[in-house]
C-alpha cells in the first residue's frame, strides 16, 4: 500500500525514552491507557487517558507519584533509603 500523500514527510517516531515511559506509566487509581507521540517541532509528548471517574483526572490527587514510579522504572534509579 502506498502513501496517501506522496510528498508529505513522514511523521517522526517518539524517542526510546518516551516509548519506555508510555509503557511504564500506570495510574494507581484507574485503568488508564497511554501513548507517546512526537510533534512537528520534535518534542515528545506522553498522553495519559484516565477513566472518567479517576481522581487524578479530576485533580483530587496528584499524578506525581505514578510519574516518579515510571521514571524510576525506566531509568533504573535506586530508591532513596
Amino acid at each position: 500500500m502506498g502513501r496517501i500523500k506522496p510528498h508529505k514527510p513522514r511523521r517522526e517516531r517518539p524517542s526510546a525514552f518516551a516509548l519506555a515511559m508510555s509503557a511504564a506509566y500506570r495510574c494507581g487509581h484507574c485503568h488508564s491507557t497511554t501513548r507517546a507521540y512526537r510533534d512537528a517541532f520534535g518534542n515528545d509528548h506522553l498522553v495519559v487517558e484516565h477513566d472518567d471517574s479517576c481522581p487524578v483526572l479530576g485533580g483530587v490527587v496528584p499524578s506525581a507519584p505514578d510519574t516518579a514510579r515510571a521514571i524510576e522504572q525506566v531509568t533504573d534509579t535506586p530508591k532513596a533509603a
